[in-house]
């Protein structure tokens, strides 16, 4: 049995690269449905429930690595929701905001920060 794939919008408000949507975007939102969120309208009625998801695939860490995943997700989810819903400050931009703003520069031996 194939795996559920989510159910991308024929317009979406955001003009992207293919590569952008196919190859970070598609993956993160299939992730998403096979755990049932599968359209924009399950997207936006249960963010608590999707950021739960994306938690699960990326974890918890204060990492780059899982701050840039986190933000690749909700990116995709950005992509996907009306510009209506987009617009206003709901779970998912709080979550990105925290994810782009949760850097802490550090300085390496020579005092340059990295």
């Amino acid at each position: 049995m194939p795996l559920p794939k989510f159910i991308v919008p024929a317009q979406t408000h955001k003009t992207l690269s293919e590569v952008t949507i196919k190859k970070h975007y598609v993956p993160k939102l299939n992730k998403l449905a096979v755990a049932g969120y599968n359209t924009p309208e399950l997207l936006m009625k249960h963010p608590k429930e999707v950021l739960e998801v994306i938690s699960d695939h990326v974890g918890d860490d204060d990492t780059d690595e899982a701050r840039t995943q986190r933000r690749v997700f909700l990116s995709a989810i950005f992509y996907v929701l009306p510009e209506s819903y987009t617009k206003t400050k709901n779970a998912y931009y709080t979550s990105f905001q925290t994810a782009k703003h949760s850097y802490k520069k550090t300085k390496n031996a020579d005092g340059k920060f990295v």
